[in-house]
């Protein structure tokens, strides 16, 4: 944003760069919508996102969970131990904060897939 004659807008450190790349990568903003309806366990959670690998989704749950955007609850009290996923007071924030992107997102799919299909349509050069 201008005022006057001076740039205003966020910083561009370090800090800002990490949280960005903490919330904006390919996975996470799903899994933090994911995580709305409720808390989910490790497997349930896989399951709801196609495409997202056991790993990845575990990459994702450590770095949501040491940044306070989600919980992890451990249940050894049953033969099979269970963990649970849900979101934070802080993460709750975010799923509310991006939820107008996500229903972008799903407004605009179809524009968005034919813009995509006309510029590759066009020749190159």
């Amino acid at each position: 944003m201008i005022v006057g004659q001076r740039e205003c807008g966020p910083p561009h450190g370090t800090a800002t760069r990490e949280t960005l790349d903490l919330i904006a990568d390919k996975w996470s903003i799903i899994v933090i919508h994911r995580l709305r309806s409720g808390p989910m366990r490790f497997g349930e959670l896989h399951r709801s996102i196609e495409g997202l690998s056991r790993k990845m989704l575990t990459v994702r749950l450590r770095d949501q969970e040491r940044y306070g955007l989600i919980t992890r609850t451990a249940d050894d009290s049953s033969r099979v131990p269970s963990v649970t996923y849900a979101l934070s007071p802080l993460g709750n924030e975010l799923a509310q904060a991006s939820a107008p992107l996500i229903a972008w997102t799903l407004t605009n799919l179809g524009r968005l897939d034919a813009a995509k299909q006309a510029y590759e349509g066009q020749p190159l050069g």
